[in-house]
């Protein structure tokens, strides 16, 4: 990855009047440091779900502590054996359960996708298909509005992004109760709205911050209009909008400059209908869509990101980049039992999603950051909200970097995953979310993890 010198750590506002700019005209100034440069390298949470759950047998751990609980050095089974140029660095975390899913009554699909970060039942199950509305803010949410209001004038531009391939419309993440957040499976315009504007000429640039701000004027005039002939309980509806829309006029005006480590990414080989992708287009699209994570988190846009490789639901993909020619959500069913076809094809394809997961830890780690890189900052969890034959027990979850002490295998007896998140956000810095999620599924954050 193509390095520059760093140039001398200055603030923000002196840089961009030494540039002649203001903040609205220069929303962007790549290769200059942000105050992060001069201080301790942000800690970000980054969280990757593949569907359908593993070949059981090939995903533990193997050796004589295999399945006891407490902890044991790491001997990966032959579906993580990906992953032990990570070794040092890794968790592989067994005996945890969506609790809260696997008490609700629905389509399956749904209800483990849709309550296993939010851990909070969900308001409605409307079919199958991801037709669900969230329960409540998934995790990602609500970690990542801590880490930006602890940073300050150094808040990243978003709180939290989804990223996704292949997703048909199932949600992982969630704004708030009945909010879901579907990712952008299309990585051209992920790319163009993340990345689009630094390619942009200072006088294009500024031209498109003014027709936002005109924009939101035209928003505010529009509010204030319709306020006059509400009643009381409508007029404080569009007051909260009203003061939406200024939260959002604050951030846009508020130029972000990325730290030194940003590299913009390439635009994305292009592919035919992304979002309903050909079979064999899968594997590009899942790369594309990690060379925007890897960007977003060194140009620090964002310090937390969900990353779903596929629906969750039964939607006829195939692996057939694998030479897999049966459905993958059929594969999962006849898997662990007494079909060895099917069960070795489920072992194959779980261990393609860790070789993706690989390559995207080197990429991380691959960006130097302060005394460390990417990777050591950032805390990479891999799971799937399903485990043998759609069942949300024996959840198969792996943790790697930020600096947590790795070649361990931690074992727990049935314990809620809930735990697993509150860990995760107080190991980022979140030390706010004292509880998450259902109340009766919520007994703290798990010990024994870091």
């Amino acid at each position: 990855m193509k390095r520059r010198t760093r140039p001398t750590t200055t603030t923000r506002r002196r840089l961009l009047q030494a540039l002649g700019m203001g903040a609205v005209a220069a929303p962007w100034v790549p290769w200059l440091p942000s105050a992060a440069d001069g201080g301790p390298s942000p800690r970000r949470l980054l969280v990757v779900h593949f569907a359908h759950g593993v070949a059981q047998d090939r995903w533990r751990p193997s050796g004589p502590d295999r399945g006891s609980i407490g902890e044991a050095p790491w001997s990966p089974g032959e579906s993580l054996v990906g992953l032990a140029g990570f070794r040092d660095r890794l968790v592989q975390v067994e005996g945890l359960a969506n609790t809260v899913g696997r008490a609700q009554v629905g389509d399956v699909h749904n209800v483990a996708l849709g309550t296993l970060l939010t851990a909070t039942a969900l308001a409605a199950d409307q079919g199958a298909g991801g037709h669900y509305l969230p329960g409540g803010p998934s995790l990602d949410q609500r970690v990542g509005e801590q880490l930006v209001a602890a940073a300050g004038s150094d808040a990243p531009p978003y709180t939290a992004l989804q990223f996704g391939v292949r997703t048909q419309g199932f949600a992982l993440a969630a704004a708030d109760r009945g909010v879901p957040l579907r990712a952008d499976d299309d990585p051209g315009a992920v790319y163009r709205r993340l990345f689009g504007e630094l390619a942009l000429d200072p006088d294009a640039r500024a031209a498109l911050q003014a027709a936002r701000a005109d924009a939101r004027e035209h928003a505010r005039r529009r509010l204030d209009a319709l306020g006059a002939g509400l009643g009381a309980e409508d007029r404080r509806a569009l007051e909260r909008h009203a003061t939406a829309l200024d939260a959002l006029e604050a951030r846009v005006a508020q130029a972000h400059v990325p730290p030194s480590t940003c590299v913009l990414p390439l635009e994305p080989t292009a592919v035919d209908h992304p979002s309903h992708p050909d079979d064999l287009d899968v594997p590009t699209l899942v790369d594309a869509t990690q060379d925007l994570v890897v960007a977003s988190l060194a140009c620090d846009l964002t310090r937390v990101a969900t990353v779903q490789w596929g629906s969750s639901g039964n939607d006829g993909l195939r692996h057939a980049w694998q030479g897999i020619d049966a459905d993958y959500h059929s594969v999962a069913h006849l898997a662990n039992g007494d079909d060895p076809v099917a069960h070795g094809q489920l072992a194959a394809s779980n261990r393609w999603y860790v070789e993706r997961f690989a390559a995207l830890l080197a990429a991380l780690d691959a960006v130097d950051e302060g005394d460390g890189t990417l990777l050591d900052h950032t805390t990479c969890v891999l799971l799937s909200g399903l485990s043998v034959v759609h069942d949300m027990g024996a959840l198969p979850v792996v943790v790697v970097g930020g600096g947590i002490a790795g070649d361990r295998a931690v074992t727990y007896d049935d314990a809620s995953i809930t735990g697993l998140w509150l860990a995760l956000a107080q190991h980022v810095g979140a030390m706010g979310l004292e509880s998450f999620g259902d109340p009766d599924h919520d007994h703290g954050p798990l010990t024994g993890l870091w």
